[in-house]
């Protein structure tokens, strides 16, 4: 599989994802989704059972949602396009979002923001626009309609892009290749103070918050985005990403290396020798729900951990893991 290659390309990608139950709802969990490919098709798995997606060949299902008992998975091919299912009704992103469809020549289009809220689907990414500057749009979709957020050029090719709905507000977060981080709210932009690094944003059941490294150092911290205070600081030798909420406790992963964090402090996982990185985790009631992979000793897998015990494993080069989410009973 070469988790840690492949990985490095779509991590940034699986966090928006993370907080869609409101945390007074979660009591405690019946049903475990893991989305995925086996067998080079993408497929989820409700309690280790496995749906086949349709017309999922060579596709990666990376991030999945379940709400109002729908069933929707994001899927990414090798080739770089995009599609997502609905209760197994593949759409094809290029038509639903109305985009042109990539070449290996010129790059239309490029997704990497997805979230589900209430049943409405959501996309954010960039978008080609002509030859001559601006060249890009970056823009959000709610249920197929656009909304643009900002002009760019080439030189502002923005790589970076979580979605997430907080409150009935949309979120979505902007890191370019030049070094500027921040985020829009219903539209507005709000800039991130220079030399600021945005890791990461989620959705509580009140709030929203996001996740700063101090660029060059050591240093992050926790933001409330509603009232503007620093809700935790702390200093990690790791490269720290994403956020994970579980009452009043902050979860981020690790982008290459063994564990994950919890209030800024570093958890080591030892459930299997050599499977250390937590792909995807969901955290409810300080239950783990977690993705574990490993890439070493020639070989390559993942493993799904509930609660502390192994649930379902793959071993490959090719297939395994990528999206975790849970449902309350």
């Amino acid at each position: 599989m070469k988790i840690n290659i492949f990985f490095l390309i779509i991590a940034l990608f699986l966090f928006s994802c993370r907080n869609d139950i409101p945390q007074h709802k979660l009591q405690s969990v019946t049903y475990t989704y893991v989305s995925g490919i086996e067998n080079g098709k993408a497929c989820y798995w409700k309690n280790g059972v496995k749906t086949e997606l349709v017309n999922g060949d060579q596709i990666l299902g990376i991030k999945m949602f379940v709400q109002n008992n729908n069933v929707y998975v994001w899927g990414k091919s090798i080739y770089g396009t995009d599609c997502y299912w609905k209760n197994n009704v593949k759409y094809e992103v290029t038509q639903a979002l109305n985009l042109q469809q990539n070449t290996p020549q010129i790059m239309f289009h490029k997704i990497s923001g997805f979230t589900v809220d209430n049943d409405d689907v959501y996309f954010a990414g960039t978008v080609r626009t002509g030859t001559t500057s601006p060249v890009f749009e970056l823009c959000y979709w709610k249920n197929g309609v656009k909304t643009v957020l900002k002009q760019i050029t080439a030189d502002e090719m923005h790589t970076f892009h979580e979605i997430i709905i907080s409150n009935s507000d949309v979120y979505v977060t902007d890191s370019d290749q030049l070094g500027n981080h921040g985020y829009y709210k219903n539209g507005v932009y709000h800039a991130l103070p220079s030399g600021q690094l945005l890791k990461g944003i989620a959705a509580t059941s009140t709030e929203a918050v996001i996740l700063v490294q101090n660029n060059g150092t050591d240093d992050y911290f926790y933001q409330n985005l509603t009232t503007g205070n620093t809700i935790l600081s702390f200093t990690s030798n790791q490269n720290i990403y994403g956020i994970i909420t579980d009452n009043n406790d902050l979860y981020s992963l690790n982008l290459i290396g063994n564990g994950y964090h919890k209030n800024g402090t570093l958890v080591n996982i030892n459930f299997a020798p050599l499977y250390d990185e937590v792909i995807d985790m969901k955290v409810i009631n300080n239950k783990k729900y977690m993705i574990i992979s490993r890439d070493a000793a020639g070989i390559s897998g993942t493993k799904v951990i509930s609660d502390n015990i192994e649930t379902q494993n793959i071993t490959s080069h090719s297939d395994g893991f990528y999206g975790i989410f849970t449902v309350p009973n």
